[in-house]
């Protein structure tokens, strides 16, 4: 069985501060994987890198058996990998499915309608009971 997720001696300094060093792991599907440590362990590092938003020094990241490049989040978001940030704002002005689409905007204009993704939305919100009006 191929691993959702192969993470391959990630590795990320910035100058002398070593944020990372050699991360391995995997994670199957259905598995559910807690990256735990005190602040500044390297968590928040290690998961921009995941997205693209950061180079590592060295290392692979594999997602469905596609290899991550690196510094690009639009590629990432097109493999299906997302990031909820540790602190986030939300646009009052928006609704509820423009906000959860907004950081999606290059996946939303080449492959999801925002019929398929109000569909989407509505199906998740039956499903978890959420009293709210995307």
């Amino acid at each position: 069985m191929n691993p959702l997720l192969k993470v391959q001696s990630i590795s990320k300094s910035f100058g002398d501060l070593a944020a990372n060093s050699e991360i391995s792991f995997e994670v199957n599907k259905g598995e559910v994987l807690a990256i735990l440590g005190e602040n500044g362990a390297g968590k928040t590092t290690l998961m921009n890198i995941l997205f693209g938003h950061y180079m590592p020094d060295n290392g692979q990241i594999y997602f469905k058996n596609n290899l991550i490049k690196f510094g690009n989040t639009r590629h990432t978001i097109s493999l299906g990998v997302g990031m909820v940030h540790q602190h986030f704002t939300l646009a009052d002005n928006l609704s509820v499915l423009e906000n959860i689409i907004i950081g999606q905007k290059s996946l939303f204009s080449f492959s999801l309608s925002k019929k398929t993704a109000l569909d989407k939305l509505n199906s998740l919100i039956e499903k978890f009971s959420l009293p709210i009006d995307p």
